[in-house]
């Protein structure tokens, strides 16, 4: 231990173990029981720095997690039969049910009372709806649409089976990766639903956590059933982001919850994946007990920026997950797995298809059978090229990026419609791991912006030119404009404004100076990309190893692309990478489990 500092909290702020925050959060903890040893403390710093990386509380059991500290302080970090046993004497430390700022769980998970109050709502919320009694329903009806829409003898077998759920249980988890025809089942569940209940149309709310996911549900829906806008339900239908429909207010608080519930027969969410703890606890609130609510969602993405990884602890948590098998979902005595639908069948991504094998391998945890995928010269839609330093990216880009960017910021552009506008900014997209550094967003989209500025395309010497893509990074509930948020400057001069479609389709511009806080978006982070698809991904990896290369993140990334795949970087960071999970720590699995 470094002698020259007083704490154990500071020489961990001095190894970068821990963010102020952390410590001083963990400095007042320690004031409220000053006969408590340095345990309380450097437990309180931990699930602080947890808590603000995504996790809904820390393992305190889990070595892995706990080795760095205890390799810099030693024997001052009590082992771990004392360091809980002290714990659950002090005043600040709850067991679960009671209310003090620190909650311990017989398992030694360690929570903040808010985050283990969140997952105890959303935990109870959800088995209240998966232990419901099902909808009765006109089984004849039901039958007869089901063949019409879900084909026994076809793929759609298990898509059929989600409907089946979707109609008796007010509670649907749809499940499965890019392809597997999460929006094609959806919108045969709501016409499904509304063939079941034809006296009125139904009122529906399709919502996701960001704009551009809410807007791409909107669309698919669209497309994939040319008669879609007439269908009875189409008229009420509602697409908003979860934060809209819930109606949140500049304050941060919901105008929807128990007290004023939302009025829709049917809550589709989108991206579910997304959906953090507290965001989840809110929506399920604002939901009554005839409301049906389907969630689609890839478990194995990125999970939410903010602290939970809700949709992955509810497929963990069912019991066998529902695979186009027989089972009796009017059961008296229901549970999750009769909720949950897993669809396989790849719709998108033949068994050829390099993208849909490069992305089952890094899934899989198989780098090696990943470098293969992309070594194989018979797979053209997935490559690699070798980036080993910032002066090779500078050559990748110029070589392979600039130009393929050029038709977004053609002199005619303002001539062509502004859907086509946004197709053109949807034919490629550089993703990276980081928003700073050499190979973070903001490096990347300079670095293109000065490539295109260098073949006379960028003329204005201010941020704004047209053609310009930026990406909205902070909500304004006034303007209507939410994180995530896609847009293009249109124009120059007075004249110029910045062009966002609304959740409705709609063009809607707005002044450069009035938008909340924005990014150039030729290039973002895997994490910001989620909920979007693009014809070409450019997979950029860090030039060296980083904590939030993972699985899930190139996953996520791989999955994002329509077309092509590239990656660039090190077969050694990928590597790792690929053999590298994100952990997120939360109970709610374990609860949820009977």
């Amino acid at each position: 231990m470094n002698e020259h500092a007083t704490t154990p909290l500071e020489v961990l702020h001095r190894h970068g173990l821990l963010d102020e925050i952390d410590r001083y959060f963990a400095t007042h903890i320690a004031t409220l029981d000053l006969e408590a040893g340095p345990g309380l403390a450097l437990a309180a710093a931990l699930v602080s720095q947890r808590t603000l990386a995504g996790d809904v509380c820390i393992d305190l059991a889990d070595e892995s997690l706990i080795k760095p500290y205890r390799e810099i302080l030693g024997d001052i970090l009590p082992a771990l039969p004392k360091w809980l046993k002290d714990l659950r004497q002090s005043p600040v430390v709850a067991l679960p049910g009671d209310y003090r700022p620190l909650v311990l769980d017989e398992t030694g998970r360690l929570y903040l009372y808010r985050y283990w109050a969140l997952e105890q709502r959303v935990a109870a919320a959800i088995r209240a709806r998966a232990e419901n009694a099902p909808f009765v329903i006109d089984e004849t009806t039901l039958a007869s649409s089901l063949d019409n829409l879900f084909p026994a003898d076809t793929p759609a077998r298990d898509q059929r089976m989600a409907a089946m759920i979707a109609t008796r249980r007010p509670l649907s988890i749809i499940s499965g990766g890019p392809g597997t025809g999460k929006t094609a089942t959806a919108i045969r569940i709501l016409t499904l639903l509304q063939q079941l209940d034809s006296k009125r149309p139904l009122r529906v709310a399709l919502t996701a956590p960001t704009g551009k996911a809410a807007a791409r549900l909107r669309d698919a829906l669209a497309n994939a059933d040319p008669s879609y806008e007439q269908l009875p339900f189409a008229e009420l239908t509602e697409t908003a982001t979860l934060h809209r429909l819930l109606g949140f207010r500049a304050n941060g608080r919901p105008a929807a919850g128990a007290d004023q519930p939302l009025t829709h027969d049917v809550v589709l969410v989108d991206e579910a994946s997304m959906v953090d703890l507290n965001l989840m606890a809110t929506l399920l609130e604002a939901l009554p007990e005839q409301t049906r609510l389907i969630l689609l969602g890839d478990p194995d993405q990125l999970a939410s920026v903010e602290a939970g990884a809700v949709l992955s602890d509810l497929c963990a948590g069912m019991v066998k997950p529902t695979k186009g098998r027989a089972t009796d979902h009017n059961s008296a005595a229901p549970s999750l797995d009769s909720c949950v639908t897993v669809l396989r069948h790849n719709w998108r991504f033949s068994k050829s298809s390099g993208i849909g094998q490069l992305a089952a391998a890094i899934n899989a945890g198989d780098a090696d059978g990943a470098l293969a995928y992309l070594d194989d010269a018979q797979m053209p839609d997935i490559v690699f090229r070798p980036c080993p330093n910032s002066a090779t990216l500078t050559t990748l880009i110029e070589q392979h990026a600039i130009s393929r960017f050029e038709p977004c910021l053609d002199p005619t552009v303002n001539h062509v419609s502004v859907a086509d506008q946004f197709a053109r900014h949807l034919e490629l997209r550089l993703l990276t791991a980081h928003r700073q550094g050499p190979t973070g967003s903001g490096a990347l989209n300079q670095q293109i912006e000065h490539g295109l500025r260098s073949r006379g395309l960028i003329r204005q010497t201010g941020p704004n030119y047209p053609g310009r893509p930026i990406i909205i990074e902070r909500n304004d509930y006034h303007l209507g404009l939410y994180n995530g948020d896609f847009g293009i400057v249109l124009g120059e001069g007075d004249t110029q404004r910045v062009c966002v479609l609304g959740h409705d389709g709609t063009p809607r511009y707005f002044y450069p100076s009035r938008l909340p806080q924005n990014q150039t978006a030729f290039a973002m982070t895997v994490h910001k990309s989620q909920g979007s698809q693009f014809t070409t991904v450019i997979l950029i990896l860090p030039l060296y190893s980083s904590p939030l290369l993972s699985r899930q993140l190139l996953y996520t990334a791989v999955t994002r692309a329509t077309s092509t795949v590239e990656i660039w970087g090190s077969e050694t960071l990928l590597a790792t990478a690929i053999e590298t999970p994100a952990r997120r720590s939360s109970g709610l699995a374990d609860v949820l489990r009977p």
